[in-house]
Order: structure tokens, then sequence, then C-alpha cells
């Protein structure tokens, strides 16, 4: 099954694409993972929104119920450092 298709479809279709770029990232993007690494997914705010609390946990409820076998990490941008930022998104792919 294609786990980063079904990830980005989900997590795209939960935040407001007009105010949140969404990024894959991580060790996946990298090529550097293992069979069993987690899934990196940023939720970028265009202004540095926030990401609502019941965007996260609709996302999470679909992630869940789909029964990704990974981990599924979501990070909210707003909530990092900036080297953080830098990091993650030197080799990211943007999903929207």
């Amino acid at each position: 099954m294609n786990w980063d298709g079904k990830i980005k479809d989900i997590v795209v279709k939960n935040v407001d694409t007009d105010f949140f770029d969404v990024y894959f990232f991580g060790s996946r993007v990298g090529g550097t993972n293992s069979k069993w690494s987690d899934y990196d997914v940023a939720v970028v705010g265009k202004k540095g929104q926030k990401l609502s609390s019941l965007a996260r946990f609709k996302i999470e409820e679909e992630l869940e119920r789909l029964k990704v076998p990974y981990k599924v990490d979501l990070v909210d941008f707003s909530r990092v450092s900036d080297d953080f930022k830098k990091f993650a998104l030197k080799e990211a792919i943007k999903w929207s």
C-alpha cells in the first residue's frame, strides 16, 4: 500500500491549504529510513498560524482508522525552533 499517498490525502484534507502548507520530511524523504521509520509531516502556517486542536484530532483519528502501521509524527511548525524548521525543510517534499 502507498502509505505516503494515504497519509498525504488525510492531512491535506483536514487543513485549510489557503492558510497552511504541508510538507513530508525526515528519513523517509532523505532515503535514510529503515523499514519501520516513522512518517514526519510538517504543517506550516503561511502567516505563522497554529494548527487547531480540532484539525489535529481529525487527522489523528483518520490515521488511526486507516490503521497506518507506522507512527506519523505530525509537527506544527508554529511550535518548533527556527533551527529545526531550517533543518527539516532542507530536503522536504511539499504536499500542499
